[in-house]
């Protein structure tokens, strides 16, 4: 089973590459991002207005206008790269984690509002960061995921706050730049920023969903780790190891609220009496 779950695991990594990367400022001098110098789930007035910039305005009235196909995204903190074309210098600012809000929360000029789950890395920061791609990307995350308690159940998970700091200490090879704080964001602006790093910044992002359900990777990994006797007696082991229970068909009285045709009946039959 374990070389049936690596595979699957293998084919989604084909799949996860990208994530969100933009100019730190675009060539017309607008953003793909809005700086924030607080983080929401951290700010405990409801009075203050912690939304309120342009660029900020800007990114969540995009997605307000097309939140069937984006949505609305924190990210931090803030991996800043520096990327050289043809001699042209320019800086292009990536989140490592990412938490989505609610897109009803701000659907009619309401304040933006933290789906309550815990934060996903952004696959694009950490390829730059790390310098791996594909597999060991992919492995990189998960081992990544474990170590800061991402993958473990919901109630033994870290607060925000823990995750982040713990991140720093697990890979302080990384180019930090600053101690990451999430109670204290720095007030750096980002497009002003003449050198690389990490930085503890946040920003709201618009992107696409993800493709694919949300804690899929983590149970594959939890199924990769099961001996066979944890799962043998169960559908799943039956089906890998080619042991399905043969069912002897029965005629039995089915309720029909509306008349069913032969085919239907049998097919009913079937599936009640068959699994």
């Amino acid at each position: 089973m374990e070389k049936l779950f690596k595979y699957y695991l293998e084919c989604l990594s084909k799949g996860m590459a990208g994530g969100i990367s933009c100019r730190a400022i675009n060539a017309n001098g607008t953003k793909d991002y809005g700086q924030m110098f607080k983080l929401p789930q951290l700010t405990n007035n409801t009075t203050e207005n912690i939304f309120n910039s342009a660029d900020i305005q800007n990114i969540i009235d995009r997605v307000r206008l097309d939140r069937n196909r984006i949505i609305l995204q924190l990210g931090y903190p803030i991996h800043l790269r520096k990327v050289v074309i043809n001699n042209h210098r320019f800086f292009v600012v990536e989140p490592i984690f990412l938490i989505p809000f609610d897109s009803q929360s701000f659907a009619n000029g309401g304040r933006p509002a933290l789906l309550n789950e815990m934060p996903q890395f952004n696959y694009e920061a950490l390829k730059h960061i790390s310098g791996l791609i594909n597999d060991e990307l992919f492995e990189e995350v998960n081992k990544l995921s474990d170590e800061i308690g991402l993958n473990k159940p919901p109630a033994d998970q870290p607060n925000f706050e823990e995750l982040v700091i713990r991140l720093q200490n697990l890979r302080p090879q990384w180019n930090w730049k600053e101690t990451i704080n999430p109670n204290a964001i720095t007030n750096q602006i980002l497009n002003r920023i003449p050198e690389g790093g990490i930085y503890n910044s946040a920003a709201l992002f618009f992107s696409e969903p993800s493709k694919f359900v949300k804690g899929l990777v983590k149970e594959l990994n939890e199924l990769i780790r099961l001996n066979d006797n944890e799962y043998n007696s169960s559908v799943l082991g039956q089906w890998i190891n080619r042991n399905i229970p043969i069912y002897d068909y029965q005629e039995k009285a089915i309720i029909e609220p509306i008349p069913l045709n032969d085919e239907q009946r049998n097919a009913v039959k079937k599936a009640h009496q068959a699994p």
